[in-house]
């Protein structure tokens, strides 16, 4: 009876020394080869434990961490991601909650996942928008504008008006110092149809003057929601009138040569000013913030002459004017 107590017990010990996890090949977690969990084994397992105690920071668990790119993976890195409060409820709360969680176009894999999703959430562009996101634009100016391609779509997400070439000369620290009025689009073009968030951080830096045209100082521009009879067209205008004296005016416009203010002056600094536009085409309303603070709401009017112009500007209407960051995120219907 003893002998085959001891038997069973040796059998027993030599069963959970060997399988490692029953039923899963053994993980090594110092293996450089294995330096994280492999996504494609079953929820349940020791490994996605692991994963739920210290998620990496592309939010879940890298595929890539065997050199294939899952389906999962896929998903998570090279898609528009519309959920602004985050993908999952506990544990991986490092889904980009920091910047904007609207947007992570991270093709890679492997190695260069976690710098590159850190990197794309250290863009400051203000508080994500409120909604699910259907399309975004954003560049932070860390490097020529129309090298970015992070939905992976082939084509440049931002270009120069008419095919011209970007002065990447003007980039410097994060900031296009635009210095020749060029016209920065956002690519491809899309008609713009629901609310829309728009988050740009600019200023004038032109020998001060006070206002008199619309078309002053450092400008952001969208046009939207095209019919077969009309279209939308809303800007911002920061426009540096005295010394360390800028203003802000919101404007919309009902013809070519017609441009109405539909919210300021409001009166700011020197500095460069944060600017938030809420633009609402079901209800041709405009809400505006300068700096985190609500200044107003206003209706727009509609502009009856066409163009094909199907995009979002920064345009500096004086120079030099500067950009630190623009993000317009097009919210699902």
């Amino acid at each position: 009876m003893d002998r085959r107590l001891t038997l069973g017990l040796w059998l027993l010990g030599a069963c959970l020394g060997g399988c490692g996890r029953l039923g899963y090949e053994a993980f090594a977690p110092d293996d450089p080869q294995e330096g994280s969990p492999d996504a494609s084994r079953d929820a349940g397992s020791e490994g996605d434990l692991l994963d739920a105690q210290a998620p990496d920071a592309t939010v879940l668990a890298d595929a890539a961490a065997d050199a294939h790119v899952t389906t999962l993976d896929a998903a998570l890195d090279a898609e528009v991601m519309p959920d602004a409060s985050g993908f999952d409820a506990a544990g991986d709360a490092t889904m980009d909650a920091a910047a904007d969680a609207t947007v992570l176009v991270d093709a890679g894999d492997d190695a260069d996942d976690a710098a590159l999703d850190a990197a794309v959430d250290a863009e400051p562009y203000g508080d994500p928008p409120p909604c699910n996101v259907a399309v975004v634009w954003q560049c932070d100016f860390a490097t020529d504008p129309t090298q970015l391609d992070r939905d992976l779509d082939g084509m440049p997400d931002w270009i120069v008006r008419g095919g011209g070439t970007f002065p990447a000369s003007e980039v410097a620290s994060g900031v296009w110092t635009s210095a020749n009025s060029t016209p920065l689009d956002t690519n491809p073009p899309h008609n713009i149809t629901t609310t829309t968030y728009v988050d740009v951080r600019l200023r004038d830096l032109r020998v001060p003057v006070p206002v008199t045209l619309a078309y002053e100082g450092a400008l952001f521009w969208v046009n939207l929601d095209y019919t077969a009879t009309d279209f939308i067209a809303v800007f911002v205008s920061v426009a540096h009138v005295a010394t360390d004296v800028q203003e802000v005016r919101f404007y919309g416009k009902s013809a070519n040569e017609t441009t109405h203010v539909l919210i300021g002056p409001v009166t700011v600094g020197p500095d460069l000013v944060r600017i938030r536009m809420q633009i609402d085409p079901t209800t041709s309303t405009l809400s505006g913030w300068v700096d985190g603070v609500a200044v107003g709401s206003a209706m727009f009017p509609r502009l009856t002459d066409l163009n094909n112009d199907h995009y979002a500007t920064a345009f500096a209407a004086s120079t030099p004017a500067e950009y630190d960051y623009a993000r317009v995120a097009v919210c699902t219907p």
